[in-house]
């Protein structure tokens, strides 16, 4: 856990993104995979945000254990974000909401009902994130940095690509997402990224 977060605090001081009061860490909430939600924001560094996804649970079970999480973050005054689910998101007072690729061009309608939501939003290419900083998505998650359990067959980008996709959107924080390990973490340090986002990483803190 050390050595992943001295890392991760290497790659947000050389980020431009530094001192806008954006997370360092994105956490993409998967209870089947990290164990108990409770003690997992129990293990989360400072300056994160969650984004609840669980998308194997549904109706009354995926309400409760959202509203479980919301609760859980509340309580340690972390951002709380629903994955593609604005009646949810909204239903037990959420921070925001994170959609997929897309949904990007349906932020701008979100915006105008819940104007102090926070956005974010997966990207898988340069055009996603440019339409992403179109419409004032927040933290944009590019994926897949790395080889990665979740998607074993996509196509992934590398550091290069996302220390250029950087460079291309200065007003866009871009979050690395897939593949990011302490064994992968190393090198990011110089992409100018926001952060780093992920699932599985996060049985390393």
């Amino acid at each position: 856990m050390a050595a992943l977060l001295d890392q991760l605090a290497q790659l947000s001081a050389k980020s431009r993104f530094a001192a806008r009061g954006l997370p360092r860490l994105i956490a993409i909430a998967e209870e089947g995979r990290q164990g108990a939600f409770e003690d997992l924001v129990g293990r989360l560094p400072q300056e994160t945000w969650v984004i609840f996804r669980n998308y194997n649970l549904h109706g009354p079970s995926r309400m409760r254990a959202a509203r479980r999480a919301c609760a859980a973050c509340k309580d340690l005054r972390i951002p709380f974000l629903v994955a593609r689910d604005p009646e949810l998101a909204e239903s037990i007072d959420a921070d925001g909401m994170h959609v997929p690729e897309y949904l990007i061009g349906s932020v701008g309608e979100f915006r105008e009902a819940k104007p102090h939501w926070l956005f974010t939003s997966a990207c898988h290419s340069t055009d996603a994130l440019s339409k992403a900083a179109a419409v004032g998505i927040h933290a944009a998650l590019f994926s897949p940095i790395f080889p990665t359990r979740s998607h074993p067959d996509a196509n992934v980008l590398g550091a290069a690509a996302l220390r250029d996709a950087v460079d291309a959107h200065p007003d866009l924080a871009i979050y690395a997402l897939g593949g990011v390990n302490v064994d992968t973490m190393h090198l990011l340090v110089e992409t100018g990224a926001a952060g780093i986002a992920g699932i599985d990483l996060l049985t390393e803190l």
